[in-house]
């Protein structure tokens, strides 16, 4: 069965996007991930690809990931640089990880969009406002205010997203 979320972020400390998408990086089960931004930051304190570096224990030796950006020719050599730090990450038989990186000819690419498949198909879906960036992505006094749609499959129950039922916000966490 298939749930959504809606999610707003509220506070520095809570990141409900950051945590459902470095919860589903770290999970063995997903063979085929895609993270599409416009921005990915690689800059000044904040490196996006060392959250996902620092969550790559369990990763599948068949695992590839499908990169997609960027907006402007300012954020470019950020994009490649954290291409190159995701290509960094080996499995656990110590094969590199298998980093595809799209760049959209003209540049403009804006939407924010991270699919995560097992050998099913996509098990989980987040679309939203927020980038790869320390303000949507990190956990810093700067943030900014984001909603993010999150969808998954409810069937499969070894993955491990899952909601309250109460009438208040949704909290979602990894298992």
């Amino acid at each position: 069965m298939e749930k959504i979320a809606i999610v707003l972020r509220k506070s520095e400390t809570e990141n409900k996007f950051r945590e459902v998408i470095l919860g589903a990086f770290k999970q063995d089960g997903f063979v085929d991930i895609h993270i599409c931004s416009g921005f990915f930051q690689e800059r000044g304190k904040y490196f996006a690809s060392n959250c996902f570096i620092a969550n790559a224990a369990k990763i599948s030796c068949k695992r590839n990931v499908n990169t997609v950006g960027v907006y402007n020719g300012i954020w470019k050599g950020d994009f490649d640089s954290f291409v190159a730090g995701l290509r960094k990450i080996k499995c656990s038989c110590g094969t590199p990880l298998n980093v595809i990186k799209r760049k959209i000819k003209r540049y403009h690419w804006h939407a924010k969009i991270f699919i995560a498949s097992d050998s099913n198909g996509p098990q989980l879906g987040v679309i939203g406002s927020s980038n790869i960036t320390s303000r949507a992505f990190g956990l810093t006094t700067a943030w900014n205010f984001e909603a993010d749609v999150i969808l998954w499959n409810d069937s499969n129950n070894e993955h491990w997203v899952q909601s309250t039922q109460s009438g208040r916000s949704v909290d979602l966490v990894s298992r």
